[in-house]
């Protein structure tokens, strides 16, 4: 993302088309699946997420906009141990919680061949290619999970709508890290779409998705708004020098920068199947709507996604803390975690 793109509001593209951009693996279960409204989710009552082919080609563009949000960047903290170690050394480990297709887990090994990743999530993927440094378990975040190493990173990227219970997750990622080990979400705030210039009304169908979203979320006791409230339960959870950085994701071609287009162009894509991805399951299975009614709204919120003429924004929040090493300095441990990568145009607390 640019440097341009700072706390100033987007400005618009007037000669925007009102066309969207057009963009341009198979896997193996390992547990049962259910079929609801022709979509292919999880037996679990709490997944509410699709698991089928649809939703693995939202999951890999949903990678591609990260990489436009930070820039070509995989993570926002600086990584310190991630080189070559001594053979009397282990080595740098990360986990992928959710790692979902797995793309940010290979192209993380690619990126750092002296380090060892692991992928984990609830299914058993398949790739062409797989870096040698990179495995997938198959495994539940939210159940105890016990590896036989202490991870160096453990990294979370769009947890939001699979997990129930933040505070259990925050204490079980903080056992699972070795002391000074740094831990990362990356977050949409998925019902807290706005927009700057007052183009996104209160009535809008976007924000009556973003309300019957929380709602669903509330009842089953799988909150869908949690991203702004990620600090308080790595705090709660024991961590550390924990900072939040926030940014900004339009949804469209409307910006005027270039960069911001680009963004908004890949989001706008990722919606075309996300708002029913999050939408079907939640609307049917937990507020009780019929098929039809479900379907029929999710395809009025992508049109009004799909206007240029509201220009909406997604907030985007990344946060990272670090476990405490009682062995280390303050300067050390400030060297060893969290410290912003330089260059990226974020700012602590604040949009970029």
């Amino acid at each position: 993302m640019a440097s341009s793109i700072t706390d100033s509001p987007i400005s618009i593209d007037d000669d925007a088309s009102s066309q969207r951009s057009l963009l341009g693996k198979e896997q193996s279960a390992s547990f049962d699946f259910v079929y609801e409204n022709g979509r292919r989710y999880s037996s679990s009552k709490y997944s509410l997420i699709p698991t089928d082919e649809t939703e693995e080609e939202r999951l890999d563009l949903v990678h591609h906009l990260w990489g436009l949000l930070l820039r070509g960047e995989l993570h926002r903290a600086r990584l310190e141990g991630t080189g070559e170690r001594g053979a009397e050394e282990q080595p740098f480990r990360v986990l992928d919680l959710g790692t979902g297709t797995g793309l940010w887990a290979m192209d993380f090994g690619d990126t750092y061949p002296h380090t060892q990743v692991t992928g984990m999530d609830l299914l058993e993927m398949e790739h062409d290619w797989v870096p040698p440094n990179v495995k997938f378990e198959v495994a539940d975040y939210e159940e105890e999970w016990e590896f036989r190493h202490k991870f160096d990173y453990i990294h979370c990227r769009n947890l939001v709508g699979s997990v129930k219970d933040y505070a259990g997750l925050a204490e079980r990622i903080y056992k699972n890290l070795v002391p000074g080990g740094v831990v990362e979400f990356q977050e949409c705030h998925i019902t807290g779409t706005y927009s700057e210039d007052a183009t996104l009304h209160p009535a809008s169908t976007i924000k009556q998705y973003s309300k019957y979203l929380a709602e669903a979320g509330e009842v089953l006791g799988q909150p869908m708004d949690v991203a702004p409230n990620l600090k308080s339960y790595l705090e709660g959870a024991g961590f550390i020098d924990v900072e939040v950085y926030e940014g900004r994701c339009p949804v469209g071609i409307w910006p005027r920068n270039k960069p911001q287009k680009e963004l908004g162009s890949v989001a706008q894509e990722v919606l075309q199947t996300g708002v029913e991805a999050y939408g079907l399951a939640a609307f049917t299975r937990i507020l009780g709507w019929d098929s039809e009614r479900a379907k029929e709204f999710c395809e009025e919120v992508v049109r009004e996604f799909n206007n240029r003429k509201v220009h909406k924004i997604y907030p985007i929040f990344v946060v990272t803390g670090r476990k405490k090493n009682e062995t280390m300095m303050p300067r050390q441990a400030m060297n060893a975690g969290i410290v912003p990568i330089g260059n990226i145009g974020w700012n602590p607390t604040r949009n970029w």
